[in-house]
Parts: C-alpha cells; sequence; structure tokens
C-alpha cells in the first residue's frame, strides 16, 4: 500500500512538473519570445503594442524602509478591434479579392477577416491571460499588500467600458487566485467620469481635436517619406492599385492580428523600415491628439493628478487602504505621464540606448500600461515615494532619483494642480 501512495504521489509530482513546464514554454512562446515571430520589434506598434514582460526590478529603496501603500493607474490589456476598424478591414477584403499580387503575396488576394463585430473593443483572450500574468507579478513584487484579500483592504475602479473592467477582475484574479473571483468588489465609473474619462468632459480638448491636430496628423502623412512607403509597398505586392488608405488599414491589420494571436501573415507585407514610419507617424498622432502637441490635453489630467495627491496624502496619515487600483485608457495615461514629464528618457530598462525617442507609446504606454505609486515608511520616520511605469522604475524629481521624499513629489504635483479648474481651461468663450 506504501509503495503504491509513493508511486502515485511521484507520478502526481512528474505530472504537475510537466505541466509547469509546458505551460512556461507555452507563455515564453506567447509573451515573451515574439521577436521571433515578427520581423521588427513589437513596439512599433505605438498604442497597439502588448505589454513587454521585463525582468522585475528590485522594489525597495532601503532595507530600512518597507511599503505601506501602492496606487496604480493602469491601461486596459489586448483587444480586438473596434467596430469601425473591423467595417474597414471588411471593405479592404472585398478590394485585396479583386487585385492580382505577385508571388509570395498572392495569399493576399484571400485574406479573410476574422474579427466579428460581436466582440469589437472587447478585451481579447489574449488580454485577460496579459491581465492575470500582470496581477500575478504585482502579487510577487508587493506580497506585503495582497497577503489575503477583503474589500475594506482594497479600493477598486474601473470606467463603465468593458475592457476597463474585464482587465480589473482579471487583474485581480492574478492577484488572489481565482477562488476569489466572485468576491471582488470592483467599482465600474458611470459614462459622465471626470476622474477617469475626464478626456470626454472637456470641450475644448474635443475642438482642438478636430479643428487643429488632425489636420497636423493629415499633413504628416502627406509628406515625402509616407509617398515613398506607400510606392514601396505596392512595388513589394506587384500592384499599384493600393491607396494610402489601404495601406494604412493593412498595418493595422497586423497590429490588431498580431495583438490578438500573436502572429499575422499580413505583417510580412512591410519590412522594417516601413515599420519604423509607421512607429514614427502613430506616435506624432498620439503625441498631438493625447500629449504635449497642445497644453489642453495635458493640462486636463489634472483632475486625475489632484485625486492622486488626495489619496496618497490620506495614505500617508494611516488610511488603512493598502491599494487602489484604477484601470482606464491609453487617453487617461498618456496626459497623466506629460504631466509628470515621464518619458521614454527617464525610465531605467534595459538596452535603453537603442530607444532615441522620448515618446515612444509602444514601450511607454502599450496595452496593459501601468503607472505604479508606491509609498514607503523609514524606520527613520521619513515616508518615500518610488514610480514605477510597467514596473520600471522612473528617475523622477529635481534630480532625476529612483526614489523621492514624499513631501518633493507633493511639492512638484502641488505646482502642477495649482490652477486645476476644469470649468475654466475646458470650456470654450461663449459656449455657456
Amino acid at each position: 500500500m506504501r509503495n503504491f501512495v509513493e508511486n502515485h504521489l511521484s507520478s502526481k509530482l512528474l505530472q504537475s512538473i510537466f505541466i509547469c513546464f509546458f505551460a512556461g514554454i507555452c507563455w515564453y512562446l506567447f509573451f515573451v519570445n515574439e521577436n521571433n515571430l515578427l520581423h521588427f520589434p513589437p513596439y512599433r506598434f505605438s498604442l497597439k503594442a502588448r505589454y513587454r514582460f521585463s525582468p522585475l526590478q528590485k522594489l525597495l529603496p532601503s532595507s530600512q524602509c518597507e511599503i505601506s501603500h501602492l496606487l496604480a493607474v493602469c491601461r486596459h490589456t489586448s483587444r480586438y478591434p473596434t467596430s469601425t476598424n473591423i467595417e474597414q478591414f471588411s471593405v479592404l477584403q472585398n478590394k485585396l479579392h479583386n487585385i492580382s499580387f505577385i508571388s509570395p503575396y498572392e495569399w493576399l488576394q484571400n485574406w479573410t477577416n476574422n474579427f466579428s463585430l460581436d466582440r469589437a473593443g472587447e478585451l481579447s483572450t489574449a488580454g485577460e491571460i496579459e491581465a492575470i500574468l500582470i496581477g500575478e507579478r504585482y502579487k510577487r513584487r508587493y506580497m506585503e499588500l495582497f497577503d489575503y484579500y477583503s474589500p475594506d483592504l482594497y479600493q477598486v475602479n474601473s470606467t463603465y467600458k468593458n475592457r476597463a473592467y474585464g482587465t480589473a477582475i482579471a487583474f485581480m484574479t492574478g492577484l488572489f487566485g481565482k477562488n476569489f473571483k466572485d468576491k471582488f468588489e470592483v467599482t465600474r465609473n458611470t459614462e459622465d467620469d471626470n476622474l477617469l474619462r475626464f478626456f470626454d468632459n472637456c470641450i475644448k480638448y474635443e475642438q482642438n481635436i478636430i479643428q487643429n491636430a488632425s489636420k497636423i496628423v493629415d499633413k504628416i502623412r502627406e509628406g515625402p517619406e509616407f509617398v515613398e512607403l506607400l510606392q514601396r509597398v505596392n512595388n513589394r505586392l506587384g500592384t499599384q492599385l493600393l491607396t494610402w488608405i489601404d495601406i494604412d488599414t493593412l498595418w493595422r491589420i497586423c497590429t490588431m492580428e498580431f495583438l490578438a494571436t500573436r502572429s499575422s501573415l499580413v505583417c510580412s507585407v512591410f519590412s522594417d523600415q516601413d515599420s519604423q514610419l509607421f512607429e514614427y507617424f502613430y506616435d506624432s498622432r498620439a503625441y498631438l491628439l493625447k500629449s504635449g502637441g497642445y497644453e489642453i490635453n495635458v493640462k486636463m489630467s489634472c483632475i486625475l493628478l489632484k485625486h492622486i495627491v488626495s489619496k496618497l496624502q490620506l495614505a500617508a496619515n494611516g488610511d488603512r487602504k493598502k491599494a487602489q487600483l484604477y484601470f482606464t485608457h491609453a487617453e487617461t495615461l498618456i496626459p497623466l505621464l506629460a504631466l509628470l514629464n515621464i518619458t521614454t528618457h527617464n525610465l531605467v530598462m534595459e538596452n535603453k540606448h537603442l530607444y532615441d525617442r522620448a515618446n515612444m507609446y509602444g514601450l511607454l504606454v502599450p496595452m496593459g500600461a501601468n503607472l505604479a505609486f508606491n509609498l514607503f515608511r523609514c524606520v527613520n520616520g521619513e515616508m518615500i515615494l518610488t514610480i514605477e511605469l510597467n514596473e520600471e522604475l522612473v528617475l523622477f524629481g529635481k534630480h532625476l532619483k529612483s526614489s523621492v521624499l514624499l513631501s518633493e513629489f507633493f511639492e512638484i504635483a502641488n505646482f502642477l494642480i495649482s490652477d486645476c479648474d476644469p470649468t475654466t481651461f475646458c470650456s470654450i468663450p461663449g459656449s455657456d
């Protein structure tokens, strides 16, 4: 009987090891080793890049300090394309079916749009897995904060969008396990959300996009580099029938297919040179429409920063909540990063010399991006703050350090929010 039990346990142990090994290989291939599946860096997809699972960095600023509170603002993880994009993909599909392409691109004539309008804009299966994995990493990183779940200890908010709410639930599942899934309390904000979707409630911002930024974006793609890009892709495919809109739609198909499945034959249409131009175009678009291209883009995020300051102040004063997590969108994070002057240049990253532009949004705000404010209490009574973007330290403050006194952060933040009155800077004179 004893031998039977030992053999049974050994068999179960080997089976468990095999499952873990197989899961690890799948995770590596699906999420880490994607460079073998793509002939250019995946961050070239700009805001449609997926999360980059970098090696975990040291959390504690000192052995004399311990983490006491976490506040994180997170973008939803990978999603399916919107209904507008899906409809554009179908229009292009019909056009491709009536064009002859040279080898090895003849398959384009039979390309089929597999994205369903039923799931348009929703969190994808890959996105749900991403959120769970990021949650598991946070669990390892902040063990003292996430030892057990109680709704009294954690404030979790999401926007009304399903993809943000779904990311919140999956993230919490990674933190605490599936057994708590039915117990998670996530406050789903209303559509009139001034905190996490402040961009929806700023008239001047909407007017700026329509009248100014969009026109400049159109001029960028009329430049000689993009005329050459169009000609280069047409020549590669053996046709002259594709317009800029067609080529741009092909690029978006490439990004969304890769985001959903980690592979896309459509991506083979583009060279590394092409991908650099598309990255530049979409990064420039994001900068103009969402970031420092216009003052109003950045200024309106003071609403959220003001909220963050108030919550960190409560935590410093002994509030019993261990963490506050907010699940939102790129349009929330990009202006906030710009207000805090967080760019590619002040991130502590591997191979930093490869990233030459300050605003590379495939690195700054990919799907699943998270901006974490880590509050520490030290034995000498000091309160220290570190900031991390996508689990990588941000050099912040007057002297660009990896940690600052909480008082220094408050001094900087209070200056940035000193004139935070959206009723003034978001309204248009004569619109009342």
